[in-house]
């Protein structure tokens, strides 16, 4: 391979490796504000489900396009209570409301967790989110004192 093309590939992975820690940065500049939680006892299948309200706040003077937002629920020591996933999402300047809704797939995590929140006792969760943008996806971790917002639990849906 003569120099020349070796400068052009070189210089193509500089801007790949460019575009990618910019999409990085305008993703890790978005702010979460939790603005309520959800529980929602699922009898039909014996799961637990929630909601969380959520204010993405875009500092960008540009609209931010996410393939998706994706994740799993876990509680302070690790254990899996569920997954969520939302389709495209765009994101305009300011704030933005979206709704993220999860649905549980351990029964035996459930248990302690619901027996808790009968007593007023809210858990704490612990989001994995992976945020897709530009087709490049960036993993983030959010810790949520669901006590903290007021959350409700709905045992009739």
């Amino acid at each position: 391979m003569n120099k020349q093309t070796k400068l052009i590939l070189l210089a193509g992975v500089g801007y790949v490796g460019f575009l990618a820690y910019r999409a990085y940065t305008t993703i890790k500049n978005l702010k979460f504000n939790i603005t309520g939680v959800r529980f929602s006892i699922i009898r039909s299948r014996m799961a637990l489900g929630g909601t969380l309200f959520v204010d993405l706040v875009n500092p960008v003077n540009q609209t931010i396009e996410l393939s998706e937002i994706r994740g799993t629920v876990t509680d302070t020591s690790d254990n899996l209570i569920g997954d969520y996933k939302t389709g495209a999402i765009s994101l305009k300047p300011g704030i933005n409301s979206i709704r993220i809704s999860w649905g549980s797939r351990s029964t035996a995590v459930l248990i302690p967790i619901i027996t808790g929140m009968l007593k007023g006792k809210y858990p704490t969760l612990v989001l994995n989110t992976v945020m897709t943008y530009k087709g490049i996806p960036i993993p983030t971790t959010y810790k949520l004192n669901t006590g903290a917002y007021i959350p409700t639990l709905d045992l009739n849906a």
